[in-house]
């Protein structure tokens, strides 16, 4: 019993008079097990495994973000070597080929970019189907040098927020629903007043350039249910128009002051009257 003491107290009185290591214990993170590396080193999980441009998604299960178009123009297109080429539908662009979007118009985009492209949607009667886009060619804000040109060369241009602006409509006799007046008139509701703004029977883009007429529906022509303006909360848009003074618009029973657009400016272009009118 007493050779045990013995050789326990030297051995504590050896570790207490041992100079201290000059090597430190490791502190940082412990590294991790085998098992741990491999499940590391395994590719991450495909978020769109069946990205099949035939077969429909469900866009409620989809992380999709609204873009516009800041290029001339941008094909939606089944795959992204025609997203590459920027040209996918036929002499008439069909929707179920992919279809072409101009500046300014909305395309709904999902993800984020992979090697230069990025998911859309084409919305066909196929329903909505998986698509490609040049992602160099959109962006989540517009551009919106034609405004600002036109508001410069327009100081007393008057400034239209899309939150404070409807289409005017009236109810026909045989059914409740309103259908659009025409030419298309915008009522711009702001402090209490609703101001109205006749545009012309025929809208153009001022250089001539025919490729936006199918495509600003509410413009140039009434066949619509509502303006293709937005407003959300890091963008509204703005429609900036030049006006001349014009009699009273009625509809219903109800009467605005009006006035007569001349000129108008918005994020797909700079819009006057068609030069027959």
């Amino acid at each position: 019993m007493h050779r045990i003491l013995i050789v326990v107290a030297l051995l504590v009185a050896a570790c207490e008079s041992a100079p201290e290591s000059k090597y430190k214990p490791f502190e940082g993170p412990v590294p991790p097990a085998p098992h741990e590396v491999a499940v590391q080193n395994q590719p991450k999980p495909n978020p769109f495994p069946n990205w099949d441009p035939n077969q429909p998604v469900e866009l409620t299960d989809l992380p999709k973000r609204t873009f516009f178009v800041i290029a001339d123009s941008v094909s939606i297109c089944p795959t992204q070597e025609q997203a590459k080429a920027n040209e996918c539908g036929n002499s008439v662009e069909s929707k179920d080929k992919g279809y072409r979007h101009y500046k300014g118009q909305l395309v709904t985009v999902v993800g984020e970019p992979e090697d230069g492209f990025i998911r859309a949607i084409r919305f066909t009667k196929m329903g909505t189907l998986p698509s490609w886009v040049d992602a160099t060619r959109v962006a989540d804000a517009p551009t919106l040098d034609g405004v600002t040109a036109f508001k410069k060369a327009n100081p007393n241009a008057t400034t239209l927020k899309a939150n404070h602006l409807i289409l005017a409509g009236e109810a026909p006799e045989y059914e409740g629903d309103e259908s659009p007046v025409s030419p298309a008139v915008f009522i711009h509701s702001k402090d209490g007043v609703d101001t109205a703004y006749k545009t012309p029977s025929c809208f153009a883009l001022a250089d001539n350039d025919k490729r936006y007429m199918l495509f600003h529906g509410c413009l140039m022509y009434a066949d619509c249910r509502a303006l293709e303006y937005i407003c959300q909360e890091d963008y509204c848009d703005e429609i900036v128009v030049t006006t001349t003074p014009s009699e009273d618009f009625v509809v219903g029973n109800k009467t605005y002051k009006a006035h007569q657009i001349t000129a108008l400016a918005d994020r797909m272009g700079t819009f006057v009257p068609c030069k027959d009118e």
